[in-house]
């Protein structure tokens, strides 16, 4: 069976597309910062014998890659930061995010002519915009240049919740300019999912290591979060985006294409009224005092149709996802 190279394979999305890749036969080799780390996921992955890992210290390293894909059939190319603890916006985001990604891409044209497909993992934070080109919502035609404008004004400054779409926004844009520069040997499929919830698989310890999308669930069932938040925008189960991510890898035309990869939208007084239900013995925040915009919708037709992905409710989604952690974290 074709070997993929899947980079930071111990991350929440990256772990969830090693596990879909080894149920359906592919062999799989993981980057990760230290050999350690790979112990744990074999233990929660089906199929180990077919894991194995390579170690990449810092992803904006020059050749950082170059190793890791010798041999490979596919890559899935999930490393990237999502996170709010930003000093410096380009330093923890947009550096390792752009440069991770180009850094990928250049390794795979010098040294992998093996490689038929490169998928990433972009984001809807490349995606939204306030004027979405189809009247019916946001689509694959959308970009995220606002962002980016207000990355430019403020510079390294720049608060994480403008300079993390800036990132995936950067990111993905240089891995499209990067494929038409010349010809190559492999296309490009980009997925942009929006907040991802869903079971963990990765080692945590602590609600503080817990990925930023379900901490938001994690702070509600610990009532840190004592109201709740004005939020508003997409969501997805990771096991869809998983599926997504490996249907992309084969279906011819998928090929050059961006994918929603987006259950619906919904607003944080939905995903509390979920919590409320499915565990009542729990105290959660009073419904009806937070003020929400209602969100754009997030239009998946072309994930449903090119990549065959059925997207799970929300219900099921933040269902799972509570039993996750309340399992892994005893909270």
């Amino acid at each position: 069976m074709p070997l993929v190279l899947v980079t930071g394979v111990t991350g929440f999305i990256a772990a969830h597309v090693a596990h879909e890749l080894l149920s359906n036969g592919y062999h799989v080799r993981g980057t990760l910062r230290s050999i350690d780390k790979g112990e744990y996921l074999k233990s929660v992955l089906p199929h180990p014998e077919n894991l194995s890992f390579v170690v990449v210290k810092d992803l904006i390293d020059e050749g950082a890659f170059d190793e890791a894909v010798k041999g490979v059939d596919y890559v899935i190319h999930c490393a990237s930061p999502f996170h709010y603890k930003v000093q410096d916006a380009y330093k923890d985001l947009i550096n390792p995010a752009v440069l991770g990604t180009t850094g990928i891409l250049k390794s795979v044209a010098a040294h992998a002519p093996s490689v038929k497909r490169v998928v990433i993992t972009s984001s809807m934070a490349a995606v939204r915009t306030q004027t979405p080109t189809n009247p019916e919502g946001l689509s694959e035609l959308d970009w995220n240049n606002g962002a980016v404008e207000g990355l430019e004004k403020q510079g390294a400054s720049t608060p994480p919740g403008i300079a993390y779409p800036a990132s995936k926004t950067l990111a993905e844009r240089a891995a499209w300019d990067f494929l038409k520069e010349s010809p190559r040997s492999f296309d490009l499929v980009a997925c942009n999912p929006p907040f991802v919830y869903g079971p963990l698989l990765q080692k945590v310890t602590s609600v503080d290591e817990v990925n930023t999308s379900c901490k938001y669930i994690a702070d509600y069932l610990t009532g840190t979060t004592t109201k709740i938040l004005p939020i508003a925008a997409g969501f997805v189960d990771v096991r869809d985006v998983a599926h997504g991510h490996v249907r992309a890898l084969t279906v011819p035309e998928a090929g050059g294409n961006r994918f929603i990869l987006s259950g619906g939208s919904a607003s944080h007084e939905e995903l509390v009224a979920v919590l409320r239900k499915a565990f009542p013995d729990r105290t959660f925040p009073p419904a009806g005092e937070t003020q929400t915009s209602v969100p754009l919708r997030e239009i998946n037709t072309k994930a449903r149709k090119v990549l065959g992905v059925e997207f799970r409710t929300l219900e099921q989604t933040v269902k799972d996802t509570a039993d996750s952690l309340i399992e892994k974290l005893k909270i």
